[in-house]
């Protein structure tokens, strides 16, 4: 039989000692307001969480910095960065390093880079992508090749095709074929977009024609129509 007590008082008295007992984050834990232990906790998280992003917001801001430091601040400062991002367990820290020292062009911050292709966090991963994106160059390309080609999520990899759009340079277009080849229609188009304005050619969304061209043939150019612009941007 359950016991389901009848009277106010004994309901009372049985949240009372469920607090007493530790029981206020279970399923009276709005109750929990008047446990001080527990008021403890929520202050702690509250602390944490403001630190956490108190954290964000200055290296955002030191990242606006970056361009008018000297050589000397500028080795230094990807000296700290590196340390924090390999020290660090926070994810959103490690992301908003591997922005603020793509602006660095030391071998300490290209390091960061290259250890943010194959972090356990895919925000952090795409967050080399955009760095890559920025610091530019051949390295630039090998490593968005690499990701494009070897990384296991979706996002990432669409994020590597994008930002080799933005290198008209032989080697990114024909990094951008293995995106072409995807089973992933998302992926494909994202490749031929990039293809666009990677090569200065335009056959549309035409993928027969794009591989004929990346096998070295010399397809005519079939520029979208007027409604399928349309229809891209509806």
């Amino acid at each position: 039989m359950n016991f389901v007590p009848k009277h106010r008082w004994t309901w009372i008295v049985l949240v009372g000692l469920s607090l007493v007992a530790g029981c206020a984050e279970g399923p009276l834990w709005r109750l929990g307001a008047v446990n001080p232990y527990v008021r403890q906790q929520w202050q702690e998280e509250e602390e944490l969480v403001s630190s956490r992003y108190s954290h964000v917001a200055r290296l955002r801001s030191l990242s606006d910095q970056l361009p008018s430091m000297n050589e000397e601040q500028r080795q230094r400062l990807s000296a700290e960065l590196a340390a924090q991002f390999q020290d660090t367990a926070d994810s959103m820290v490690r992301r908003e390093i591997v922005l603020a020292i793509a602006q660095v062009p030391t071998a300490t911050a290209t390091d960061v880079l290259h250890k943010a292709q194959s972090d356990q966090s895919e925000d952090v991963r795409i967050a080399a992508c955009r760095a890559w994106r920025r610091r530019g160059g051949p390295e630039a390309i090998h490593a968005l090749a690499e990701m494009l080609g070897g990384d296991t999520d979706i996002d990432v990899r669409l994020r590597a095709t994008e930002a080799l759009g933005d290198f008209q340079d032989p080697v990114a277009v024909q990094a951008l074929g293995v995106a072409l080849d995807d089973k992933d229609p998302a992926l494909q188009y994202r490749a031929m977009q990039s293809l666009k304005s990677a090569s200065g050619r335009d056959f549309g969304n035409n993928s027969v024609a794009w591989r004929e061209y990346l096998q070295g043939g010399n397809p005519p150019d079939q520029p979208e129509s007027l409604v399928q612009r349309l229809y891209e941007w509806f």
